[in-house]
């Protein structure tokens, strides 16, 4: 089972964004949309 990475998933304008808190992302976000909500996750 892959761990998971810390992160609070939030509402910006009516998008999801994950907004990371550990590591090198730290306080870095990325809106998460339906189109390219896999290859976000795969270069967080």
């Amino acid at each position: 089972m892959p761990r998971k990475r810390e992160s609070n998933q939030i509402q910006i304008d009516g998008k999801v964004a994950y907004v990371y808190f550990r590591g090198k992302d730290a306080g870095k976000f990325a809106l998460i949309d339906s189109y390219n909500e896999d290859m976000i996750k795969k270069h967080l």
